[in-house]
């Protein structure tokens, strides 16, 4: 779901919403035939009419702790009634205890978490 022109209170630039729109499109088209293809969609309620549409019986979706994506993937569940699962990546998980006071005091955090983060380098034989 896209949700371009309510991804903030303030009217949306047309260049973000075309550039938005034009990388979902390059998605869809490099990755469509590997994953089973790809409807996009643009607003909470094309999405929820969607699911509606193709019997889909649980939505999953990055984990959004806040902001537009938050509340379009809560308008969507809600429309459906269907089972949100939001899935947390490992980095997210470790970084968002640290995102409580704005990016600086946020900055300050980054070498420690990247450490902690990394996994082993490769070595080809």
């Amino acid at each position: 779901m896209l949700n371009t022109t309510r991804r903030s209170p303030f009217n949306v630039a047309p260049q973000v919403i075309d550039f938005t729109s034009s990388l979902a499109q390059d998605c869809a088209t490099r990755w469509g035939d590997r994953v089973g293809g790809f409807t996009i969609v643009h607003t909470p309620e094309d999405a929820a009419d969607w699911a509606k549409a193709h019997a889909v019986e649980q939505l999953v979706a990055p984990y959004t702790p806040t902001g537009p994506g938050r509340t379009g993937l809560d308008a969507v569940a809600g429309a459906t009634r269907l089972p949100l699962r939001r899935i947390m990546r490992p980095w997210d998980a470790a970084a968002l205890p640290h995102a409580t006071a704005g990016f600086f005091k946020f900055k300050a955090r980054i070498p420690d978490l990247l450490a902690t983060l990394q996994t082993p380098a490769r070595h080809s034989a």
